[in-house]
């Protein structure tokens, strides 16, 4: 059986045993989004390349908004699937202090972890969504895909301003810090944001205030 599952729930987990990794102080090495050739992400501190994977995608919407988007994406020839989640921050209430300027717009959302359907023509369609991403497949075969979430684990010497700068920069919210482990913050992308999960961790990795910085990645596999 095939199961497709977001890597948050077991955050807590991650904050127990999470490889800590040197990140580059790089900050002119920011990646360009606008070519494919050049895409690319760091998964344990280590640079992978991607290529987008053609007719997948996931996709966050404000319920309220579904029966526009829905029509928006009819009209290129994209259905909704029948599996819908409610995105709700109940569960990361236990984990973090829901005090980011952002945590407003992921409240009463839904997401579809995946979507079947051509991303180019669905990327026109979805001005009605809060938040969409294409799937990628890096250099050893592994289809990697993304929610709106980034965690970073600061450096000793980051400071909330610096954060805070680099996050209004790129248009990327954020959501809180770990209740549990305060070098650990959460972060959200949005449509706004110059660049999906995936492409804004890079970013938020090559700046060099972070130690760590993770894509909440979405784990396809069989079990």
């Amino acid at each position: 059986m095939m199961i497709t599952i977001s890597k948050y729930p077991i955050v807590m987990f991650m904050l127990v045993c999470f490889v800590s990794s040197c990140a580059k102080n790089d900050t002119d090495a920011i990646m360009n989004i606008s070519h494919p050739e050049n895409l690319y992400y760091y998964r344990l501190g280590e640079k992978r390349f991607l290529t987008k994977v053609d007719g997948k995608f996931y996709l966050l919407f404000n319920t309220k908004d579904e029966s526009k988007l829905g029509a928006e994406l009819a009209k290129v020839g994209i259905e909704f699937p029948e599996m819908k989640w409610i995105k709700t921050l109940s569960f990361y209430d236990m984990l973090y202090d829901l005090t980011g300027s952002g945590v407003k717009k992921f409240t009463n959302c839904t997401y579809m972890l995946s979507v079947k359907g051509d991303y180019e023509k669905a990327a026109a369609a979805l001005s009605h969504s809060l938040y969409w991403a294409p799937y990628y497949k890096d250099e050893d075969g592994r289809e990697v895909g993304t929610t709106e979430l980034i965690l970073v684990q600061l450096h000793p010497g980051t400071t909330l301003e610096q954060m805070k700068r680099l996050a209004k920069e790129y248009s990327v919210e954020m959501i809180g810090a770990a209740k549990y482990s305060p070098k650990f913050y959460l972060f959200a992308c949005t449509n706004r944001s110059k660049g999906n999960a995936l492409e804004m961790s890079a970013v938020f990795y090559e700046s060099g205030l972070f130690e760590v910085v993770e894509p909440d990645e979405i784990i396809t596999g069989h079990f």
